[in-house]
């Protein structure tokens, strides 16, 4: 799956998609069916987290400079 995927994305499989999905703080971006070595094709998607500090903050009750 690594050779598949993009410099300073993560790239992860529709299980550990369905395994983070619930997560207020990613973001996900379906990439398609993508053939994974050694293995047929595989439905894969990237996580974005650009709200990460600001819900980290949040969740601890601190405000984020602006």
């Amino acid at each position: 799956m690594e050779n598949s995927g993009e410099f300073g994305l993560v790239n992860i499989s529709q299980d550990t998609y369905y395994l983070l999905k619930g997560n207020p703080v990613l973001a996900f971006e379906f990439r398609g069916n993508i053939e994974a070595k050694g293995k047929s094709e595989m439905q894969m998607y990237y996580v974005n987290y650009p709200n990460f500090i600001h819900k980290l903050l949040e969740l601890i009750h601190l405000q984020p400079a602006s």
